[in-house]
């Protein structure tokens, strides 16, 4: 794209120079949840700050992976630069933000250690979970209406034919669209059709089943990503009390014990910054610490600010002097969907942007936001039923991506990913670092230790391995039938031939969720009430995936968005 100098008009605190030592919310991460209820408090009067460890990302915050500029074009024909976009912001390179973006290099993982967290590199398909899914929370004031209702307020459906939903939001900040774009994508739905499938026209309602076009966070009208971080975070700097610090990691909460309540206090956090990891920061709230930070690294602070099994905490003295809050729930209980891949060569009309267009590609989507950049590259999809005369036996989801994701062949390929809905469960947790040398500092700043097995339940396999004869099946019929050659696995002759390839080759999403969950007194592996407070302690609660009972079907980051907004609801309203 055209590049052009820019003058930015936003600002990020530098963060040895607060300009308060006091905030009434400390908020830890802004990746969804973060963005949201900063947002929500500072929109209240409220003084928020966010500390981030990641790096700056989108381009209106001064992110430095630039990829081009969005702009006008003047009455003489000349283009007229008012922006820079960054890989976070350009929904075309999703790929180049999960796969060669910043992140936190946890063994196992590909989390975003970026402003915006994972929802800024993601491939931003905006897929609730099933009614059934928040129904088995069991968690008194979480149930389907409350977070379908906040998926409404949260959301705006531009989709043209969906615009009258009700089911769909339709004035919620983030923008929500299907981008129908690709021949490929076109070609697999009608092999759907003919093998005897529907053509769903809004995998948001249900029962889900058949195959249709995803829907994206990608606002159609700028054809810039949607998502929190860009829709609720950016104005919450820009037009209310809200202070962003980037590359500042939490390692601890400040504590003060209350008397009145017999319990500790939440009075702030510790952080480092990476340009400066040996000196360590303090900052106060008035009111709440908000941990934010996701379900691999709130775990982690929750443990070193003394959070956690006591027992297994008190190997970890002098680094964790005291614990103030026995919770054998936290770290536990991880839960994460995991995917597969099978690569075809596509033999079809090539229609596909080339080289020789990318002026207008270019020129469209810098002026008007259309175009290919303005999509993540693919668009179509298909939920996989183990019985194909029961809509209801869905148990795999399947997205068709023309190319090879991350890579690149010597012939045009088609890339098939099928996706588990719903894994057995299993036994994953997230451990402290055993490495116990040096002082709190350098324990604090050690990877934990993610413990995630793939394939604990040999039925996982199995599902996956209807999904993948469900897939061929489909791949049968025609245009498909025609156009595509199976190239990997290619020689996988049989089910124990088929069974071993998705077993070597599966890898998990990083759909992490469930660390922190929350639960009813009774539950003794919760770790945060309903209101989302963290038990046995005061001022501290948790937003983020963590707090999610069980894993949703399929995806993750809509249902994150709507337990944010839920829990904003429950902030303002504690303090009202």
């Amino acid at each position: 794209m055209l590049m052009a100098s820019l003058v930015l008009t936003m600002t990020v605190v530098n963060a040895g120079n607060l300009p308060k030592s006091f905030y009434d919310f400390i908020v830890v991460g802004s990746g969804p949840a973060g963005s949201i209820v900063s947002y929500r408090l500072a929109e209240e009067g409220y003084s928020v700050l966010v500390l981030e460890a990641g790096k700056q990302s989108m381009g209106k915050l001064g992110g430095e992976d630039i990829v081009g500029t969005k702009g006008v074009m003047s009455p003489t024909g000349e283009y007229l630069a008012k922006e820079r976009v960054t890989i976070y912001d350009v929904p075309s390179k999703w790929q180049a933000a999960s796969i060669s973006g910043a992140k936190w290099g946890y063994k196992g993982t590909g989390i975003a250690q970026i402003v915006g967290g994972c929802t800024n590199h993601n491939g931003m398909v905006f897929q609730p979970g099933t009614c059934a899914d928040y129904n088995s929370w069991g968690v008194p004031g979480w149930n389907c209406s409350v977070i379908t209702n906040a998926i409404k307020k949260l959301s705006t459906i531009q989709t043209p034919a969906l615009v009258n939903s009700t089911i769909h939001g339709h004035s919620g900040p983030i923008k929500i669209n299907s981008l129908p774009f690709d021949r490929e994508g076109m070609d697999f739905i009608a092999s759907c059709n003919a093998s005897g499938l529907p053509f769903n026209d809004d995998f948001q309602k249900e029962p889900r089943d058949g195959c249709g076009y995803f829907n994206f966070n990608v606002d159609k009208n700028t054809g810039l990503r949607s998502s929190p971080a860009h829709e609720y975070l950016i104005k919450a700097i820009n037009d209310y009390s809200t202070d962003l610090v980037a590359e500042a990691t939490v390692q601890r909460i400040k504590w003060r014990f209350d008397l009145f309540s017999n319990k500790y206090m939440a009075t702030g956090v510790e952080y480092v910054l990476k340009s400066n990891p040996s000196r360590v920061y303090t900052v106060n709230a008035r009111k709440e610490v908000i941990l934010a930070a996701g379900a691999l690294n709130t775990p982690k602070i929750l443990m070193q600010s003394g959070v956690g099994n006591e027992t297994y905490l008190n190997q970890f003295k002098p680094h964790i002097p005291n614990v103030v809050s026995d919770l054998p729930g936290v770290g536990r209980n991880l839960k994460n969907h995991f995917l597969f891949f099978g690569l075809f060569k596509y033999d079809g009309p090539e229609t596909r942007p080339s080289l020789y267009e990318q002026f207008s590609l270019d020129i469209q989507y810098q002026t008007t936001g259309a175009g290919f950049h303005g999509t993540p590259g693919y668009s179509t999809g298909v939920w996989l039923r183990s019985n194909r005369s029961d809509p209801l036996s869905v148990e795999n989801v399947m997205i068709v991506q023309p190319g090879a994701i991350g890579s690149i062949t010597p012939f045009k390929s088609v890339m098939l990913g099928v996706s588990i809905s719903k894994p057995k469960p299993g036994v994953h947790f997230i451990a402290l670092s055993t490495n116990k040398s040096g002082d709190c500092y350098e324990f604090f700043a050690r990877h934990p230790e993610v413990n995630f097995t793939l394939f604990q339940n040999p039925e996982d396999a199995n599902t996956l391995l209807r999904g993948w004869k469900e897939a061929n099946r489909i791949m049968s019929f025609p245009p498909m039938s025609s156009l595509m050659t199976n190239i990997v696995p290619g020689n996988a002759n049989n089910d124990t031939e088929m069974l071993a390839y998705i077993k070597s080759s599966a890898v998990p999403h990083d759909h992490w969720c469930c660390t922190a969950k929350m639960g009813p007194a009774t539950d003794p592996m919760a770790v945060v009430d309903p209101q989302l407070r963290v038990i046995g302690v005061k001022s501290l609660r948790v937003v983020d995936a963590s707090v999610i009972v069980d894993l949703p079907h399929s995806l993750m980051q809509a249902t994150v968005m709507a337990v944010a907004e839920v829990a904003a609801g429950h902030i303002i309203a504690a303090w009202s």
